[in-house]
């Protein structure tokens, strides 16, 4: 997306929870300067959900190499492209935006793994406000310039609230009814509680945990929720911090191992994440633990 925008720096995440396709997120954002018409976006079997971070006043969307759509977008809105129809786009105005692309193969994956009926595709009308993609999008752009504070574990699991949310609301996805989910039996609590700690950096799908556990993506998640009260991801940065205040309490080992020791990417994300959670910074705490 970055090189079709003409945009030297995109940061960008990918999920590898899906096995057909990679959903992934990117930052567009082309500073105080229009960004001016982006290179044609060759013709594929996918989509893109652009968020607007600040308004646009001035935008064209050009398909198959003619003009279809002039208007301006306020912040918060949102756009779904189909990639099939060769895009491509005019700002005469600065963008910054938070680009969703999702193949159609992804979103067939999604909706076989919650028994639905393919979709076939994504629609809505551009400039519609769409604030949970909004709460999603800002939950996510610290971590596109902090990748490595990152873990895999909590992009795979924003990026399945994305596709849950695109896929109802854009692509009338309509699960079968069922049984309400009950939570993970004990063994099943258990193996997916080992895998998260023996994967302590956080660098394990969702896809992975739940297929150890004999579950799809969309059941095991619920299942996990329902039997802990939070998300793999949240029960892993608990069980992070709770390794670290043990170390801290008995040993004298300096914080910075004590960060790489708990799956960290060094001693300010553990600081960041402990101080969070406890109230207080490791430091802190240390002393106070030990007078």
């Amino acid at each position: 997306m970055g090189r079709y925008f003409h945009l030297r720096h995109a940061p960008s995440l990918s999920t590898t929870s899906f096995s057909t396709g990679q959903l992934a997120a990117t930052r567009l954002f082309s500073g105080c300067s229009p960004l001016g018409m982006t290179e044609t976006i060759p013709a594929e079997e996918s989509f893109l959900c652009e968020l607007q971070l600040s308004e646009v006043a001035d935008h064209e969307t050009w398909r198959r190499g003619r003009l279809m759509l002039k208007r301006g977008y306020p912040k918060d809105a949102i756009r779904i492209l189909d990639l099939r129809d060769e895009v491509r786009t005019f700002a005469g105005s600065p963008l910054d935006a938070l680009s969703f692309y999702m193949p159609l193969s992804v979103i067939d994956e999604f909706a076989d793994d919650v028994g639905a009926a393919r979709v076939g595709g994504l629609r809505c009308e551009p400039g519609l406000t769409d604030p949970v993609i909004a709460h999603l999008g800002a939950t996510l752009l610290p971590a596109l310039h902090a990748p490595e504070d990152t873990s895999q574990l909590f992009f795979d699991h924003l990026a399945l609230a994305v596709s849950a949310h695109l896929l109802h609301r854009y692509g009338g996805l309509r699960a079968p009814a069922r049984v309400p989910v009950g939570g993970l039996s004990a063994a099943r609590e258990r193996t997916a509680k080992d895998l998260l700690a023996r994967r302590i950096d956080g660098n394990i799908s969702i896809a992975e945990v739940a297929s150890a556990c004999g579950l799809s993506r969309a059941h095991f998640s619920k299942a996990f929720r329902h039997s802990t009260g939070t998300t793999p991801h949240q029960w892993l940065q608990q069980h992070k911090v709770d390794k670290a205040r043990q170390l801290l309490s008995a040993t004298r080992l300096p914080i910075a191992e004590i960060a790489i020791a708990c799956g960290f990417a060094d001693q300010s994300h553990l600081t960041r994440t402990f101080t969070r959670q406890v109230g207080m910074a490791p430091a802190t705490w240390r002393r106070a633990a030990a007078s």
